[in-house]
C-alpha cells in the first residue's frame, strides 16, 4: 500500500528537539493533474459517473509539498495512489492542487481553493473555528488501532499526588509551548476546569519534550509532569503509545515507575477534511472510499480510518480560545516530522 506523507502532527518531538517546520513564502503553482506520464495532454480512463459530474466535475485535493523546485515532482508521486483512487471511486477527475506549507492548505480549504485537505487535528480544529465550513471526513487509526490519545499529567508511583488537586503549590515540568497534546490542551483544560496554571503550580519548568520533563520527576527536579498517552493496552507496558510507553520501550524507566492521575478529554489523530458544502452524494461517496482505505505508515504497517465529527475535536478549541499560557503567547500551525529515534 503507497503511503501518504505525515502532514502534521500535535505530540511533541520525543527526544526533545525542536520540529522541522517547513515554511515557505511562494505557494507552488496552483494545480496539477496527476499523472504526469507525458508532457502532452493527460488522457483520463476512468469511466465517468454522470451523476457526480453533474454536481462536481472536478474534486481538487489539497496537500503540501515540501520541495518547491523538484522537477521530478517526488512529492506529488506520493500521493498518486490515494489520489487515483479517489478519483475511481467519485468517477469524475482528482486533481491534486499543492501549497508549500500546512498553514497555506489550511487557509486553501477555509476559501474553497480546494475540495479535500488532510490535515492536522489543531490545523482543523482552528479552521472549523472560524468558518464552521468545513467537516472531518474520517481520522487515520494509529498502528495501535486507536484514534485518539490523551494529555496527561504524570506523577511518582508512591507519591502523596493522587489528583490534580494534589498538586497545588507543586513544580510541573511541562514540553514547549508549541506542543498541542502536552502543552496547550492540559494548560487550557486546567483553566476550564477553574485552576489557572500559572498560580496554582509553585513553578512550570520547561523541558524539552515529554519524555524529558518526565525524566525531572524521576530524578526529583519536579513533582509532575506533562505529556501523552492512549490510555489504552496493557499499563504495565506504559500502554499501546504515548510517553510512558517510549520510556518504558527504551529503557528509560522501569514499568509502573510513574503513574498518570489525570488525563483529558480524547485528542482526536489527524483528520481528512471536505467542504460542507460538497453535495450530498460527493460526501457519501467520500467517505465510503476512506473508510475502506488502508493507509501504510513509515514502518509499512498499515491502518484505515474511522469516521469523526467536528465535536470530537472540542479539546483542541479551548486553546485557541484562551491562546495565552503562563509561558507564551499565541501560537501558529507547525508541520513536523515525526519524531525521531
Amino acid at each position: 500500500m503507497f503511503a501518504l506523507p505525515v502532514l502534521a502532527q500535535d505530540i511533541a518531538d520525543e527526544e526533545g528537539a525542536e520540529p522541522e517546520v517547513y515554511e515557505y513564502d511562494q505557494p507552488l503553482p496552483d494545480d496539477y493533474d496527476a499523472p504526469w506520464d507525458t508532457q502532452g495532454p493527460v488522457t483520463w480512463s476512468v469511466p465517468l459517473d454522470p451523476e457526480i459530474y453533474a454536481v462536481l466535475p472536478t474534486l481538487r485535493i489539497g496537500v503540501v509539498v515540501k520541495a518547491v523546485d523538484d522537477p521530478d515532482r517526488r512529492g506529488f508521486l506520493r500521493y498518486e495512489a490515494f489520489r487515483a483512487g479517489l478519483e475511481q471511486a467519485l468517477g469524475v477527475p482528482a486533481n491534486l492542487v499543492a501549497y508549500g506549507s500546512l498553514a497555506r492548505l489550511q487557509q486553501a480549504i477555509v476559501n474553497g481553493e480546494v475540495h479535500y485537505a488532510p490535515l492536522s487535528a489543531s490545523a482543523f480544529a482552528d479552521a472549523w473555528q472560524r468558518c464552521r465550513c468545513i467537516e472531518p471526513l474520517g481520522v487515520q487509526l494509529a498502528v495501535d488501532g486507536t484514534p485518539a490519545y490523551h494529555a496527561v499529567i504524570l506523577v511518582r508511583t508512591g507519591s502523596d499526588f493522587g489528583e490534580l488537586a494534589d498538586l497545588e503549590g507543586a513544580k510541573l515540568a511541562a514540553p514547549p509551548p508549541f506542543s498541542v497534546a502536552s502543552y496547550r490542551v492540559p494548560l487550557a483544560a486546567m483553566r476550564r476546569e477553574g485552576l489557572e496554571p500559572g498560580t496554582f503550580f509553585s513553578s512550570i519548568v520547561q523541558a524539552d519534550g515529554p519524555i524529558r520533563a518526565a525524566e525531572l520527576v524521576m530524578t526529583g527536579a519536579a513533582d509532575a509532569s506533562l505529556g501523552w498517552s492512549s490510555l489504552e493496552g496493557d499499563e504495565a507496558a506504559g500502554f499501546s503509545r504515548g510517553t510512558l510507553r517510549d520510556m518504558v520501550a527504551r529503557g528509560i524507566m522501569e514499568p509502573r515507575s510513574l503513574k498518570v492521575i489525570w488525563a483529558s478529554r480524547a485528542i482526536p489523530n489527524p483528520p481528512h477534511a471536505i467542504r460542507k458544502n460538497l453535495p450530498p452524494i460527493v460526501r457519501e461517496r467520500l467517505a465510503e472510499f476512506l473508510m475502506s482505505w488502508r493507509q501504510a505508515d513509515e514502518t509499512g504497517v498499515e491502518t484505515g480510518f474511522v469516521q469523526a465529527r467536528a465535536e470530537d475535536f472540542a479539546p483542541l478549541l479551548e486553546p485557541l480560545e484562551n491562546a495565552a499560557t503562563p509561558l507564551t503567547g499565541s501560537g501558529r500551525l507547525r508541520e513536523v516530522t515525526t519524531p525521531k529515534e
